[in-house]
């Protein structure tokens, strides 16, 4: 059986592209010396959807109907992955960091989870409207497992390197950096009202289901 190599995977939404949430991965690639992969998933309901013949799709610009074919939706993929190879190329030579590039079907979040067994971390570039602010926090919610140690550490570099407040929270209260005991419900409620650079998250957590889609940041898993 081949070994997993550890690596830094970004998933993107095929239909969402965040270059916040890629340009995070870079960094924290850079920070841990691992390989960069960038995970695009793509819906295969909308391929089942380009396949029906009543299928239509309004123009955002000129309000007009037209059909929802095949062609057009796999010309709309190529023109988001040569996107995302531009911004691999741009990242490589400004950081010297070489990054690899995978197409997955399947449901984002289902797959997304899915591949955080392949890699040391995952950064998710959710579909959700993201709320950003100059220097807003990095959160990291910490509990007890062996992984929030590791997510602890992440979360300050991150802090530190951004130039902004560190901030946890977790089931029980801690003497470290500004801490909000809370449960996972009132952490998740909490992220939904405010902007925030990023969250760092144990991947073992319940709460790592959750966040990606709840989160108006970018996630990461580790």
């Amino acid at each position: 059986m081949a070994e997993i190599r550890p690596q830094v995977i970004v998933a993107l939404d095929s239909l969402y592209l965040r270059r916040q949430a890629l340009e995070l991965g870079a960094q924290v690639a850079m920070r841990q010396r691992r390989p960069l992969t960038v995970l695009v998933i793509e819906n295969p309901a909308l391929f089942h959807a380009a396949e029906l013949p009543f299928v239509q799709e309004i123009d955002r610009l000129c309000g007009f109907l037209r059909p929802f074919d095949l062609p057009r939706l796999e010309a709309l993929f190529q023109h988001r992955i040569a996107q995302i190879h531009r911004w691999l190329i741009e990242i490589e030579t400004r950081l010297a960091l070489p990054g690899g590039l995978e197409i997955r079907r399947g449901h984002y979040l289902e797959t997304a989870l899915a591949a955080a067994q392949e890699g040391d971390f995952l950064v998710f570039g959710t579909y959700r409207e993201w709320q950003t602010i100059r220097r807003a926090p990095v959160w990291v919610w910490y509990e007890d497992s062996p992984s929030a140690e590791q997510a602890l550490a992440l979360g300050r570099e991150l802090a530190r390197e951004e130039g902004c407040r560190l901030r946890l929270a977790g089931p029980a209260s801690l003497p470290i950096g500004e801490f909000v005991p809370t449960d996972s419900e009132g952490f998740l409620n909490l992220l939904e009202r405010q902007g925030c650079t990023a969250v760092v998250c144990p991947k073992t957590s319940p709460l790592a289901k959750e966040l990606p889609t709840r989160a108006r940041c970018p996630v990461i898993l580790v």
